[in-house]
């Protein structure tokens, strides 16, 4: 099970994937505060 596509594709790609994601979480955080507002709830959940 270690060896096969499924599993070497996600362990090489996903620290990649997820830094991506992260990433361009971080820029445009203040696009998402300017058009939800900060006092949304899923904002405050996502700043806790």
């Amino acid at each position: 099970i270690s060896r096969s596509f499924a599993y070497l594709t996600v362990r090489d790609r996903l620290p990649t994937i997820l830094t991506k994601v992260i990433d361009t979480l971080h820029r445009n955080k203040d696009n998402f505060f300017k058009e939800y507002g900060e006092s949304n709830p899923r904002v405050h959940n996502l700043t806790c």
